[in-house]
């Protein structure tokens, strides 16, 4: 008995989880990956699809959804076809239309292997196809399946998909019978459990009850279900199950008073799905105490339920017929309408085509005849152009003749001013250098008889000094007068009493060398050079030696 009771409710928990998981993978997957504008038509028919989802209007929804596509396909935006297509095989799974379903699943998988859609795209689409083949209980193909959509999802560490994914694997493999694959992926899911998701926590407890009740570890089975039936987050599927593993576990075990209170708990929570499983649990429990009464009124009450789910599931059915009816004439409508389309824009092209072939004859007319008016015109402005530029040319080279007699004596004239700087520099040097000679042969008159001698040879040694040292003197005074026009005529002017030696000091100084480097080029040491700078200053009346650099620059 009990072996046959864990394979009902396995059964049942399976198709419900992996329904569930279903649903909740594509509500949060779809919206995001439609990528256009508040104003975007298609947007708007999968926003309107999407609210007749909810209110459970399946026709409505697969309307909006076709309307999606069409309009995602005249776009070529190949994302918005993917969701309108998967979404209407959601449609189509929620209402147990398998066949339609997965024809929809497998269009949305080879959209995304003809334009290299995302992971995601591909992992939904393969998600869809397996829980087809869950219904249809080829779980061989549908365990296939769902790992390849987990193994996308893992890629794109994209967590909520992974854990719905993981719990389906997991519960596929307990179907299967492999219990260390199954715990293996709950595992998994525990892993990727997001604090705050108390619903996703609740299905990992509900899979690891079932995985203990198939161990037939019932002990882990009650310690695992306080944490379901009294979690507000579980789902009424998932208390429900659990409240159906403990009433049967209780009666196995003969404690029939808490097998009771569970079958009291069970049957408040219970959604109707799940009830003929409760209330033929119920009938076992009072069947076993020997109330035979109270065990055939909770059978019929399953009987009543399973006759009532079955007329559900009939009622179902008939309305999924209308609604295929419905779409199947939407379908038509909209092909109709786009073939009208397609006619009216054949006749629209080929109008234009004919406005276009009339526009190009006009055209070519009118080019003719303005080629033939450019071209006589070009030939004028040919002609004014030639003779312009004859009239340019003897201008230019009037302006030419002009510039190079101009520039020839620009060039003489410099060339005058240079000679006179030189001149004038040699003018200089060879007045200061007369100047020298001249007191020196003043002092050597002044000098008494007896010391004439004694000097001569003195005087005789310096004025071959001077002679010897003049080229090298004049060569500098050439090059410096010619950076620094006048000022040594300038100079000289001011203060007539400066020699050749202080005219050559005061020009290095104009040159703001250092008094370092003035002396090694006047070959006399440092402290002479000071000595001289300060016997310099005294000469041009200045107050002190500091002032020396400044007078020297504005001369």
């Amino acid at each position: 008995m009990m072996k046959d009771q864990n394979f009902t409710y396995k059964s049942l928990l399976f198709k419900r989880l992996i329904f569930t998981a279903m649903i909740l993978a594509s509500t949060c997957l779809g919206p995001v990956h439609i990528l256009a504008s508040n104003g975007d038509v298609a947007q708007q028919y999968m926003a309107k699809g999407d609210a007749a989802a909810k209110q459970s209007n399946s026709s409505s929804a697969i309307s909006f959804y076709l309307k999606a596509r069409n309009q995602a396909i005249k776009d070529g935006n190949h994302k918005q076809q993917f969701w309108a297509i998967y979404k209407i095989g959601k449609v189509y799974f929620r209402i147990y239309e398998m066949w339609e379903a997965s024809n929809y699943f497998y269009e949305a998988l080879a959209l995304c292997d003809d334009n290299k859609l995302g992971r995601k795209e591909r992992a939904s689409a393969l998600y869809g196809i397996a829980g087809v083949y869950f219904e249809q209980n080829d779980y061989k193909r549908a365990l296939t399946n769902i790992r390849q959509a987990l193994s996308l999802a893992m890629q794109d560490k994209d967590a909520e998909p992974c854990l719905h994914y993981a719990s389906n694997v997991a519960l596929l493999y307990l179907i299967t019978g492999n219990y260390k694959e199954a715990e293996k992926y709950i595992n998994i899911g525990k892993n990727l459990l997001k604090p705050g998701h108390a619903s996703d926590l609740a299905r990992i407890y509900v899979l690891e009850a079932l995985l203990a009740n198939n161990k037939k570890d019932y002990d882990s089975v009650i310690r695992i279900s306080k944490y379901i039936i009294d979690n507000p987050a579980a789902m009424k599927e998932d208390q429900s199950s659990t409240l159906d593993f403990l009433i049967n576990i209780y009666t196995q075990r003969g404690e029939y008073n808490k097998a009771e209170y569970y079958v009291r708990k069970a049957i408040k929570v219970s959604p109707l799905r799940n009830k003929p499983n409760i209330f033929s649990s119920a009938s076992d429990l009072y069947r076993k105490q020997g109330d035979l009464p109270t065990a055939l009124a909770y059978k019929d009450s399953a009987l009543f339920y399973e006759n009532a789910l079955s007329k559900m599931r009939n009622q179902q059915l008939a309305n999924n017929m209308g609604m295929k009816e419905d779409v199947m004439k939407m379908r038509l409508d909209m092909d109709r309408k786009a073939t009208q389309l397609r006619y009216h824009q054949y006749v629209f092209w080929a109008l234009l085509a004919l406005a276009i072939g009339i526009a190009i004859v006009t055209w070519v007319f009118i080019r003719n005849e303005r080629i033939k008016t450019r071209q006589a015109k070009q030939l004028m402005q040919l002609k004014l152009k030639k003779e312009k530029q004859d009239k340019e040319l003897a201008e230019m080279q009037m302006r030419e003749t002009e510039l190079t007699a101009k520039y020839e004596k620009q060039l003489l004239q410099t060339s005058l001013e240079k000679k006179k700087h030189e001149l004038s520099a040699t003018a200089a040097y060879v007045s200061a250098r007369n100047q020298l000679i001249q007191d020196l042969l003043k002092a050597f008159d002044e000098l008494p008889p007896e010391q004439r001698q004694k000097k001569q040879e003195e005087i005789f040694n310096h004025l071959q000094q001077v002679l010897q040292q003049g080229k090298e003197d004049e060569d500098f005074f050439v090059k410096f007068e010619s950076e620094n026009p006048n000022f040594i005529h300038a100079l000289q002017q001011r203060h007539p009493e400066l020699s050749l030696s202080d005219l050559r000091f005061l020009s290095y100084v104009r040159m703001k060398l250092p008094t370092k480097d003035i002396a090694v080029f006047m070959n006399i040491t440092p402290d002479s050079c000071k000595k001289r700078k300060t016997r310099v200053s005294k000469k041009l009346g200045l107050k002190d030696s500091s002032e020396l650099y400044s007078y020297i620059g504005n001369i």
